[in-house]
């Protein structure tokens, strides 16, 4: 059964939504055999079809405004059961059990609602690469030759959990304007209302739509932190590392907003900055609870110090 309080709705076996949405269903199905073939030959993944099939999915679920019910759309690739569990020996992933009825997903009690979402929406991505005619569904590997490990897998699996659970045809009038103003509270504005973790919200902005190219955000575990990877760093295309780096984000300057934000009341903290004859906005929020930073770094074009004073 699904929690609500995680945001999922019990899954009943008997679905009226499926059945009001054959020919939608018919239409899914098809793609769905579009796609399972495309990856069989071996073609790269087209992400046009994968936010065609979670379009789909989301018609036939009914879901018109965020946050998306996930396990509306769990229903559809025949997930019956979403399950709190307390047995992953890795405490932060789901665990998708393909039984005679269809799937159970086991989510870790421990795990945030917006990692729980993401992760099931992910293992709903799985469900592509099964034959849901068999009982119980089995893997098209036998067939297709596709390994369950296979990292473009799970990239693929990322990018329709993307799709889901922020989709663009969700976007409301009030979201656009959010989206076109680089802000760390547009990021969370959007991620409460999309009910999904800052790091979606910045992959979908910096990365699937290519938006906010002057500006970068960064991650962090701490101010001590040095390194940083696909998860932790988002950059537009403007903003590339020649202009701002690493580097650049622990200079003298950037540290002492940083540690502004750290002990101010409100734990946020602006300013403009400027480095290598450039100008920024710099902006940064502490999280209250485990002090993980969120750092947005602007480029302000054709700007004199004067205007700043």
């Amino acid at each position: 059964m699904g929690s609500p309080m995680l945001g999922f709705n019990s899954i009943e076996e008997d679905s009226s939504t499926l059945k009001k949405n054959k020919a939608l269903l018919s239409s899914l199905n098809n793609q769905i055999r579009i796609f399972q073939n495309n990856w069989a030959a071996g073609n790269s993944t087209n992400k046009i079809l994968l936010t065609t099939l979670a379009g789909k999915m989301l018609s036939i679920a009914n879901q018109i405004n965020p946050p998306v019910d996930i396990s509306e759309v769990a229903k559809i690739r025949k997930v019956h059961s979403i399950i709190l569990s307390s047995e992953q020996e890795n405490k932060e992933d789901a665990v998708m059990i393909p039984d005679l009825n269809g799937f159970i997903i086991k989510i870790p009690e421990n795990a945030s609602l917006t990692r729980n979402r993401f992760s099931v929406a992910h293992e709903i991505g799985h469900t592509l690469f099964y034959d849901l005619q068999s009982r119980p569904p089995s893997r098209l590997s036998t067939r297709f030759n596709i390994n369950k490990k296979d990292r473009k897998e799970e990239w693929i699996c990322n990018d329709f959990a993307r799709e889901i659970l922020i989709p663009q045809k969700l976007i409301s009038k009030s979201s656009a304007l959010m989206l076109k103003k680089p802000s760390i509270d547009n990021i969370f504005s959007l991620s409460k209302l999309f009910r999904v973790s800052p790091k979606a919200i910045c992959w979908r902005i910096f990365r699937d739509w290519r938006m906010w190219s002057d500006t970068a955000v960064f991650l962090l575990e701490d101010k001590k932190q040095t390194r940083f990877n696909s998860d932790t760093a988002y950059r537009g295309k403007i903003l590339h590392y020649r202009i701002f780096n690493s580097k650049s984000l622990f200079s003298k300057e950037c540290l002492q907003i940083i540690d502004k934000a750290i002990g101010s009341p409100s734990l946020f903290s602006k300013d403009i900055i400027q480095l290598n004859q450039r100008f920024f906005h710099f902006e940064v929020r502490c999280n209250r609870i485990n002090k993980r930073l969120i750092c947005l770094v602007k480029l302000l074009e054709n700007k004199t110090l004067e205007e700043f004073s």
